[in-house]
């Protein structure tokens, strides 16, 4: 029988990664068509989909995180010609409504990159227009 451990972190795995809504997809391939439910898969599977997970979690927030990092470049966040990572994390901590729990850049789940990647582009558009 699996650990409440495990369930909870593939949970937890698929909300940060933004595959909850596929989650009885995933399971059905990681269990070959056996079983689309958590409580019914082995250890060795569910061990291949946490490290399945993992690795979501970082290839889909990724080019997020670079977008981010490049729009607020474009605004003025950086020492000399590198990003000014301290003055990009405080601004994503204090960003407002989008990111309540006031977490850095690379603590943000998906959906909340989703969020405040919208935000900076709005930001963004707002910015380039009033140059023009």
């Amino acid at each position: 029988m699996l650990s409440i451990e495990k369930i909870k972190r593939i949970y937890s795995l698929l909300n940060i990664s933004g595959l909850k809504e596929k989650k009885e997809n995933l399971i059905d391939a990681f269990t070959f068509k056996r079983t689309t439910s958590v409580r019914q898969m082995n250890k060795e599977e569910v061990n291949d989909l946490i490290l399945y997970l993992k690795g979501q979690c970082q290839t889909r927030r990724k080019p997020m995180r670079a977008k981010i990092v490049h729009l607020l470049c474009e605004l003025g966040y950086t020492k000399g010609v590198n990003p000014d990572y301290d003055r990009i994390n405080k601004f994503v901590e204090n960003i407002g409504k989008k990111n309540p729990k006031k977490k850095e850049l690379l603590a943000l789940t998906y959906a909340e990159l989703q969020r405040i990647t919208s935000q900076v582009e709005v930001m963004y558009h707002r910015e380039t227009l009033k140059k023009a």
